[in-house]
């Protein structure tokens, strides 16, 4: 096996094995989240503003309808609860119902465009990092910030929020990695 011209070692590729591969939709694949280690859903985001759950093992509940939750393309998404979701596409959040299909509240507060999304695993705050180069915390109960941190001096790569919900991490192409105390 070749990555850009260079070699795999056999050894290391035996452990690797594809299990199954599903075409799902003709609009680019854009994120994926999987919602936590006891379930087998996969939510993917479309370049096309859509999104849609997978189950890994079971391919009568893989019927699910693709859902149109943003005007452009779907950069992050992650679960909030079995059946609700955050999804981010330009300037806004929007948390989505996906067992009825509806949106339940929409945030926006960024000035560029949000890049990553995360929801603590209580499904209570949400943190987003966007191209204006901070990162938003939200309760997901308010339409409004509670917190906006001026986080770096590039554009922010990636977020995460600790399990007790304690810290968030966040990465730039400004070379930075940074931990944040959110209760500071």
């Amino acid at each position: 096996m070749d990555i850009e011209g260079e070699k795999i070692p056999a050894k290391q590729q035996q452990f690797i094995e594809e299990i199954t591969s599903v075409e799902i939709n003709d609009s680019p694949l854009t994120c994926i989240e999987s919602y936590n280690p006891e379930s087998v859903n996969l939510l993917i985001g479309f370049d096309s503003g859509e999104i849609t759950t997978i189950n890994t093992i079971d391919e009568i509940s893989n019927k699910r309808s693709m859902l149109k939750l943003h005007d452009n393309g779907i950069t992050s998404a992650c679960w909030i609860h079995k059946n609700m979701i955050a999804s981010s596409g330009g300037l806004d959040i929007k948390l989505t119902d996906i067992e009825k299909e509806i949106e339940i509240r929409k945030f926006k507060a960024h000035t560029g465009d949000i890049i990553a999304v995360k929801a603590n695993k209580f499904g209570n705050i949400l943190i987003s990092a966007s191209h204006d180069k901070t990162i938003m915390m939200w309760d997901t109960r308010i339409i409004k910030p509670y917190a906006c941190i001026i986080a770096h001096g590039g554009d922010i790569t990636s977020i995460d929020i600790s399990n007790d919900s304690t810290c968030l991490v966040s990465a730039s192409i400004d070379g930075y990695c940074r931990l944040w105390d959110i209760f500071s």
